[in-house]
């Protein structure tokens, strides 16, 4: 299974760094659990990958929640301006972030196989009807795991623009 083979690497990588103190950032390669990343059932997580209908009302709705929650974090964590504000949440709204973030920090090839095939826009609204259904207690904590993994991937003057565009042939 392609999760087991990629902690198998994880769990080498951080023997190889125990030297170099780089063990914390190696263990957030490890992919985690979308059932418990998102508090969310393995039969939910299947329905929305067949993106249906459904799962476009829901991602509708898991992309207000998304705003709602980093637009909140940012503004309680930093002291920037509008301007500044806006480019931050960008970064981490952006379809090419969520799908980033899915198919490199979780166990989505587990539902879905080779995540090359879906598009951009198709895995970012996997992840945003996802949020949707996350129960309200468990929502803060998904957003946070989100950000944490792009500060530790991108650089701070990482803005909208500069994301890769979708070249998948799906969604």
């Amino acid at each position: 299974m392609a999760t087991a083979n990629a902690q198998q690497d994880v769990d080498s990588e951080m023997a190889s760094a125990s030297d170099l103190g780089l063990q914390g950032r190696l263990a957030s390669l490890a992919p985690r659990s979308l059932t418990q990343l998102f508090a969310v059932d393995a039969l939910l997580i299947q329905r929305i990958v067949a993106h249906g209908e459904d799962t476009k009302r829901d991602a509708w709705l898991g992309d207000a929640v998304l705003h709602l929650l980093v637009s909140e974090k940012l503004f309680m964590s930093t002291q920037f301006n509008k301007a500044e504000l806006s480019r931050l949440r960008c970064r981490y709204e952006a379809n090419a972030t969520l799908a980033w973030f899915l198919a490199h920090a979780t166990d989505l090839q587990d539902y879905i196989g080779d995540s090359s095939y879906y598009s951009i826009h198709t895995l970012g609204t996997f992840f945003e009807a996802l949020l949707h259904h996350t129960p309200t207690h468990a929502r803060t904590a998904a957003i946070n795991t989100l950000m944490s993994w792009v500060d530790a991937r991108h650089d701070h003057r990482l803005v909208c623009a500069e994301l890769p565009r979708s070249s998948g042939s799906r969604g």
